[in-house]
Formats: structure tokens, C-alpha cells, sequence
């Protein structure tokens, strides 16, 4: 499929969208986009649909990417996991995003990711596509295949995008952060369910700390135990001394 099929496909989808069409005609469409997955035009694809989107006036807003926890702490060897938020959707439904999370890939070694089901996956379909091909950084984006996306987002309440499995490979401390992919624009990273892209977009950071072993400091109550426990044992000594 050449660049002008492409681009039909695209435009076809976006007036369905916006007339807001039909069970079948969504369904046609779905299986029109499925069919381009076993070819090597995906990435074609991804970059006509992201382009279109991104030449659309954005829209202002207060949403924010967070990673849930922020802040933890693993032992090496053992796996960390961070869930990626969109909070604050402030009255938008995402039905698409295209972004990056960044690591320290000298402690930490990408493992695997788990989409939400805010976009629909589960039951409408989505197209979901995870890159590494940078070290110390994955590119994790996702297409809703359904037009109307009120029964998986409210557009208020904040919703999972997707979770991470990290690997710990050495001693350190890692920050995360993310960084927009939508052809390189600024503020590159969600569209809405009609195909506008959203914004501004704030984003927050994250830090995981592997240790080679985690301490864990006792309870205030154990402690008065332990102590009220010594002090019997030297009553007992001196008693019997």
C-alpha cells in the first residue's frame, strides 16, 4: 500500500469520526487498519496518522503524564514496575498517544509493558506498538480503534496509559522521564477521540533506586518489646546472681 491509499484510509477514518458512523461502517474501518499490522507499512501508517493530527490547533489544558509510584526503592535482582497516569484529562477523551519514557539502562534493563484498557483494547481493539531500539529509552504508543470512547474515559478521571517491568542490571539510581515522539513536534504525545491533538501537555518525573540490599527498620512498638524483653533478662541475672 502506497502513501496516497494511505493517506485515503487516513482521511476515510477521520470523516467517519467526525459524522460519527455507523456500527458496520467502524467496523469496516477496523478491519481495513488490521489488515495493514502484517505489513511493512505500519511505521508508514503511524507517521501519515501522527502528522495529520499534529497539523490540527491544539487545545489548552492541564493534563499531566506521571509515573505511579514516583519515587521507590528494589533490590537488584529483582524487578521494578511504574505505572504511566494521565491525570487531570480535563474534559478530553485520549484516543491516541505516541511518546517516550527515558531510563538509566547502566541500572535498569527494559523488561516488558502492559497496556491500560482506557483506549478500549479490550473490547473494540487497538493498535499497540512498543520500541527499544535506543538504549536507555522506550517509545510505547497506542491507536483507540473505536470513535466513541465514553465507555472507557469519563475525560475527567485520571486513567492508566500503561505500566512498565523493569529489570535491575546494577547498583544506582535511575531517573524517568518523558520525552514527546509525534514526528519530533513539541508537545508531541496524546490526541483526542475526534484526531486533535491535545495540549499543552505538563510531565513529571520519576527515580528508581536499586540497592544491593534493602534494610528494614523496625516498628516503634517491637522496639519497646525488644527492650521491655533485655531489661526482664538482666532482672533475671541479677536475681539470681
Amino acid at each position: 500500500m502506497d502513501f496516497a491509499e494511505l493517506s485515503m484510509l487516513w482521511s476515510f477514518r477521520r470523516r467517519q469520526c467526525m459524522l460519527g458512523a455507523a456500527h458496520h461502517e467502524q467496523g469496516r474501518v477496523t478491519t481495513m487498519i488490521i489488515k495493514l499490522l502484517d505489513t511493512k507499512t505500519r511505521t508508514v501508517l503511524r507517521s501519515l496518522f501522527f502528522l495529520a493530527l499534529c497539523l490540527c490547533p491544539g487545545m489548552s489544558s492541564a493534563i499531566m503524564l506521571s509515573f505511579n509510584p514516583s519515587v521507590q526503592e528494589v533490590e537488584l535482582g529483582r524487578q521494578a514496575v511504574v505505572d504511566v497516569y494521565l491525570r487531570d484529562p480535563n474534559g478530553s477523551r485520549v484516543g491516541a498517544f505516541d511518546f517516550n519514557v527515558n531510563y538509566d539502562s547502566a541500572v535498569l534493563s527494559f523488561n516488558g509493558v502492559q497496556f491500560g484498557a482506557g483506549l478500549g483494547a479490550s473490547t473494540a481493539g487497538s493498535l499497540q506498538d512498543v520500541l527499544t531500539s535506543t538504549a536507555g529509552q522506550v517509545n510505547v504508543a497506542e491507536l483507540a480503534f473505536a470513535f466513541d470512547l465514553s465507555p472507557f474515559q469519563d475525560g475527567f478521571s485520571d486513567f492508566l496509559l500503561f505500566s512498565l517491568t523493569f529489570d535491575t542490571v546494577a547498583v544506582g539510581i535511575s531517573s524517568l522521564g518523558f520525552s514527546e515522539n509525534i514526528l519530533g513536534l513539541a508537545g508531541g504525545y496524546l490526541v483526542d477521540e475526534s484526531g486533535l491533538p491535545i495540549g499543552p501537555i505538563g510531565t513529571e518525573v520519576g527515580q528508581i533506586t536499586v540497592a544491593s540490599k534493602i534494610f528494614t527498620v523496625s516498628e516503634p512498638g517491637s522496639l519497646i518489646l525488644l527492650a521491655a524483653g533485655i531489661v526482664g533478662l538482666l532482672r533475671r541475672k541479677f536475681r539470681i546472681t
